[in-house]
C-alpha cells in the first residue's frame, strides 16, 4: 500500500523519484593502460548497442564538468578522453550488419579508383589560363580607369588654367551665333 507522503511525492515533485537515484557504478580501471573493454566493463562479444548505451552512461558520470570534485580536473579530462577514444575503437573494430552488406565488391573499388584517378591524377588540363585571363581583366580595368582620369584630370587642369573672361572651347561655336543676333538692326 502507497502511504500518503509517497502520493503527495508523486503528485507534486514528479521527477523527485529521478534525483533519487543513482546511475549504476563503472568504477575507472587502475591499471596504467586499461584495454576498451577494461574501460566499459564489457565483454569481448558485446554488441553495438551494449557499447553505445554504456559510452553514454560512462559519459554522464566521468564528464569532466560533473565529475567528483575530489578528482583533480586534469585526471577527470584525461580519463574523459580515454572513454572517447575506447568509443572510437570499439565502434571500429565491430562493424555493423550494415557496414558488411554496403561493403563495396572488387568491381565497384575498381570503378572507384578508376574515377578517383580520373578527377584527381596529372593527366588534367592545365586551367592556369582561367587565372591569367582574370588577372590581365583586372589590369585592362585598372588602365582603363587610370587613362579616364588623367583625361579629366587634364582636362579640367586646361580649364582652370584659362582666363575666366575667354569662351571655353564648347561655348565658342555658339557665341559668334549670338553676337550676329545682336548685331543686327531692329526692324521696326
Amino acid at each position: 500500500m502507497l502511504s500518503s507522503r509517497h502520493v503527495l511525492t508523486r503528485v507534486w515533485f514528479p521527477q523527485a523519484r529521478h534525483l533519487t537515484t543513482k546511475p549504476p557504478s563503472y568504477p575507472f580501471p587502475s591499471t596504467p593502460n586499461p584495454t576498451p573493454h577494461q574501460i566499459f566493463h564489457l565483454p569481448k562479444g558485446a554488441s553495438q548497442s551494449d557499447v553505445k548505451a554504456r559510452y553514454f552512461t560512462l559519459v554522464r558520470i566521468y564528464h569532466p564538468d560533473k565529475a567528483d570534485p575530489s578528482i583533480p580536473s586534469d585526471v577527470a579530462h584525461a580519463r574523459f578522453q580515454a572513454i572517447a577514444t575506447a568509443y572510437s575503437a570499439l565502434r571500429a573494430n565491430s562493424p555493423s550488419l550494415g557496414d558488411k552488406a554496403n561493403a563495396p565488391t572488387p568491381a565497384a573499388r575498381a570503378m572507384y579508383k578508376r574515377r578517383r584517378n580520373l578527377y584527381s591524377g596529372p593527366q588534367l588540363a592545365d586551367e592556369s589560363w582561367k587565372d591569367r585571363i582574370i588577372v590581365a581583366g583586372v589590369i585592362f580595368a585598372a588602365f582603363c580607369f587610370a587613362l579616364q582620369t588623367a583625361a579629366t584630370r587634364r582636362a579640367s587642369l586646361v580649364e582652370m588654367a584659362r582666363p575666366s573672361d575667354a569662351p571655353s572651347p564648347e561655348n565658342a561655336r555658339l557665341a559668334p551665333l549670338q553676337d550676329a543676333r545682336l548685331a543686327e538692326p531692329e526692324s521696326s
